[in-house]
């Protein structure tokens, strides 16, 4: 059986960021892959064992709900307020990632 992946853009400083964190949580249950070379996406994406695949805020909670409860996938999944501002947050990061970088580093003093 073939290990779930989750791309992403390694040249962002916040995306390695919170992959590195991500490992820490998933250990190997995951493979990390970032995107090919001047492969620009706006998005992440995780892909699950069986071939489905999700991006933005759905596939960050399917990549942690590999390495933990799962409570944040469910809240996504059964709480239509929830998905919907998860999305939203994760699209205002995604079109400022330097702005998100920042904001990163000063509430974890990285």
């Amino acid at each position: 059986m073939q290990r779930p992946r989750f791309y992403y853009d390694a040249g962002c400083r916040f995306c390695r960021l919170w992959v590195a964190r991500w490992e820490q949580t998933t250990g190997d249950a995951v493979e990390y892959v970032p995107f090919g070379v001047g492969e620009k996406k706006k998005s992440s994406e995780f892909v699950a064992a069986d071939g489905t695949a999700s991006i933005g805020a759905e596939g960050v909670f399917r990549l942690l709900a590999t390495g933990s409860s799962g409570r944040l996938l469910s809240w996504y999944r059964r709480v239509p307020p929830f998905a919907w501002a998860s999305e939203i947050g994760y699209r205002i990061v995604s079109s400022c990632r330097a702005c998100a970088w920042k904001l990163t580093g000063w509430m974890f003093k990285e």
